[in-house]
């Protein structure tokens, strides 16, 4: 009896070697961690894929945040939090292009000082900024339309207004807009020449040889 309870008390304890023995499992166990936890650069504590952690002081190299794949980062302004490029936005451009102005669809004489543009375009959403100086406006007649916007847009009436600015045109204006021509690159002039008047479409009469536009306009492109 004695001497099964003695054993049963041995049973209890490890011997130095078993406890040497486990030791040495769990410091290899911790030892191949380790080695894994160095081959993927990473430092300190691990974050895992499926929990949410709070990091500090941590460098994330192309990472996927939501929607943008291996997102490029801007650690211009670290201090006030960095940002994404605008490399990181799918479908994205900006670019300059240049504006032209017809009379009837003929510019015949027609010359410019000078003509600029610039676009943004976001997936099928395009934004324009551009002016036109005339050195003269040429002879020839009918409709005034501005020509070569960057995309055409979508074959609707409500594909895009402008606002337009003028200067030195032939007519005392109190108001000027515009709006794309639906399915092309083209974009109306109108203007009201008093409060409370129906909109009037420019013609060539409308404008000296000296007579500048200027105008921003939102639109949807053709697919």
């Amino acid at each position: 009896m004695i001497e099964d309870i003695k054993a049963w008390i041995r049973s209890l304890f490890y011997t130095k070697r078993e406890v040497d023995q486990r030791v040495g499992a769990n410091s290899d166990a911790l030892a191949t961690h380790a080695a894994l936890t160095a081959a993927h650069g990473a430092t300190g504590a691990v974050v895992g894929t499926t929990n949410t952690q709070t990091l500090t002081n941590k460098t994330l190299t192309a990472p996927t945040i939501a929607d943008f794949t291996n997102a490029t980062h801007n650690h211009t302004n670290a201090a006030g939090g960095a940002q994404l490029t605008t490399a990181a936005l799918s479908d994205y451009a900006s670019a300059t292009f240049t504006p032209g102005l017809t009379f009837g669809g003929d510019s015949t004489g027609m010359t410019f000082s000078s003509r600029s543009g610039r676009y943004i375009r976001i997936g099928n959403l395009i934004y324009i900024s551009a002016e036109i100086r005339l050195s003269a406006k040429g002879s020839s007649t009918g409709i005034a339309k501005v020509t070569g916007l960057p995309f055409a847009g979508v074959n609707d009436a409500a594909v895009g207004n402008a606002i337009v600015l003028w200067y030195q045109l032939a007519t005392n204006w109190v108001y000027m807009a515009g709006a794309v021509e639906p399915n092309t690159t083209n974009l109306f002039v109108v203007g009201l020449t008093a409060a409370g008047a129906s909109y009037t479409t420019l013609f060539h009469s409308d404008f000296a040889d000296n007579s500048i536009i200027a105008f921003t306009c939102t639109y949807e492109k053709v697919t």
